[in-house]
Formats: structure tokens, sequence, C-alpha cells
């Protein structure tokens, strides 16, 4: 009777071992991007996502609920956030799947952080993202963590208004005179907009000059009219 119950005990204890084995669960962070190009326009709504893959090569995961963290370095800081990720049936991953989530939409703020987005609006330096997951019984937790590095803010260009008279901000034309604006810098893939009074006149990707006549027909220019700009560059950056 002794000897069979020292056995139960074996079996009972490998038993136990052989189900920790199975449930252990191998998630990785394979990718960390903000939302939109490199480099970005200076922002304070900026998104990111990140991509979280399944590496179990038999067993579905599911991560709703589990446990997600980032942080942001650069000239406007984000402190530790920590979250849940949402529930959601695409979010059971099947072996070998992964699936991209998106900031702040798939994930629940833990007490104490918010669902704001990142505040990218200083361009002086790049930006990093370092995030993590974890998950109950992962067998590799070098995996857990990610780092997005030297995320690239552009640097809005300064448009300026000048035209071919004495003048350049305030110039004085003769009636019948043709006066040309030009606004700088050129470049073949920004769009420049003219406006007189507000409404647009032209609005060109590529050119940056305009000829107005004073000559009193439509579209001519008159006393005390207003002309202002806008520039924007490839980025979409103004």
């Amino acid at each position: 009777m002794r000897f069979v119950l020292k056995r139960f005990y074996f079996l009972f204890f490998i038993f136990l071992f052989s189900g920790t084995l199975f449930s252990q669960e191998d998630i990785s962070i394979e990718n960390i991007s903000v939302v939109g190009s490199s480099p970005i326009c200076p922002s304070d709504s900026v998104q990111f996502t990140v991509t979280i893959k399944n590496n179990d090569g038999v067993d579905p995961n599911d991560i709703s609920n589990d446990d997600f963290y980032f942080q942001v370095n650069g000239p406007i800081t984000r402190a530790p956030q920590f979250y849940t990720i949402r529930p959601d049936a695409a979010y059971n991953l099947a072996a070998g799947a992964s699936v991209v989530l998106t900031y702040p939409t798939d994930f629940v703020p833990k007490v104490g952080s918010t669902t704001s987005t990142l505040d990218f609006s200083n361009p002086s330096g790049p930006y990093t993202i370092t995030a993590s997951i974890t998950i109950p019984n992962d067998p590799d937790i070098s995996n857990n963590v990610s780092t997005s590095l030297d995320i690239g803010v552009a640097t809005p260009t300064t448009a300026t208004l000048t035209s071919n008279k004495a003048s350049p901000l305030n110039p004085t034309i003769c009636a019948g005179e043709e006066i040309i604006f030009t606004i700088s810098p050129y470049s073949a893939t920004a769009t420049y907009t003219f406006k007189v009074n507000g409404g647009i006149i032209q609005s060109l990707a590529g050119v940056n000059t305009i000829t107005f006549s004073s000559d009193g027909s439509l579209g001519s220019i008159a006393n005390d009219d207003e002309v202002t700009i806008d520039m924007i560059d490839a980025l979409d950056v103004q």
C-alpha cells in the first residue's frame, strides 16, 4: 500500500508539471509605429499602432484584458501609462497569428492613466515610444518589450509674402498697373494658396506667384484689398 501511494503522488506531480507546460503562452510585440508618415507634422493628437503576435506553434491565445504599458521620451515626455487591451473576439489570436492594435482605440486605461493622444507638437528633437505587454505564464518575456526609436517631427516652414513693388507688404500701384506676389520659400511639391479678403483666388502645387491687375476688371485687385497666403508642404505642414 505504501508503494502505491508514493506512485500516485509521483503521477499527480507529472500531471501538474505537464499542465504548466501546455499553458505557457509566448506573446511578443513585433512593431510600434506612429499613425502617419515619418517625419510627422507637429501635432498634439498623435496615435500609434502596436503589432502583437502569438508565437505559440499550436494553441490560440486571447490577449483581451491583458496588461499593456507605454511611455514616451522626447521634447514632450509622457509618463508611464497602464492599460488593459479592450476585449474583442478578433484578439483571440490563432497560433502564429498577429494583430495590429491602435492607441487609444483598443486600450482601456487603468486608474491614473488616460486615453489622451500623444503630444508631438514640439519638433525640436526625436521621440521614442517604449511599450510592453504582460501575459500570464509567458515563457519568454524578452520579446514583450519594444521601442520605436527616433520618431521624427517635421519643422514647419515659415512662409513669407513679397511683391515686386518697392514696399512689398504695403505696396502702392497706379490704376491699370500689374503687381506680382510671391510666396517663399519655393518647393515643387508644396501647395501655394493666395487669398484676397479671405477668398481663395489661386491654389496650385508648385506655383508660388500670382499676378493681379488693377484695371477694375473681374479678378483685379482694388484699393485696400488684403492679400493673404497659405503654404502646405509635402508633409501637409503649414
